[in-house]
């Protein structure tokens, strides 16, 4: 765990920052949902759900490149079963879900705190 810290770290990051730019730049998409009649909370929950979708999505893929993974090193190192950790797997996903949604929820928040004409005004 100590080996893969720092790289996990690093991408769990980069990937929440990409996640808010992401969403950040689509204030005008939230201002036209606003104006055909959708609520605030229902843009919000939208939202959450985004994250989440990006969040399972990224269980599934980490955890079949780490059981392949452990089944490899397993198998390189003689061990009678795979080198996994399920409970680490289960607080990296956990923890990623959360940055993923204050990633995905907070710009969302924040742009639809913009008045709808203000933000879909010509720049």
């Amino acid at each position: 765990m100590i080996l893969l810290g720092g790289p996990l770290l690093l991408s769990g990051v980069a990937a929440a920052a990409t996640v808010f730019m992401s969403s950040h730049a689509r204030g005008r998409e939230f201002a036209l949902i606003q104006a055909v009649g959708s609520t605030p909370p229902t843009i919000l929950l939208v939202a959450v759900w985004e994250a989440v979708a990006y969040a399972v999505t990224a269980v599934i893929l980490g955890a079949a490149a780490t059981g392949i993974g452990g089944f490899l090193i397993a198998d390189a190192l003689d061990l009678p079963g795979a080198a996994v950790s399920f409970p680490a797997m289960g607080l990296i996903s956990g923890g990623g879900l959360l940055l993923l949604l204050a990633a995905t929820v907070f710009p969302t928040a924040a742009a639809l705190r913009t008045e709808v004409p203000r933000a879909l005004a010509v720049e």
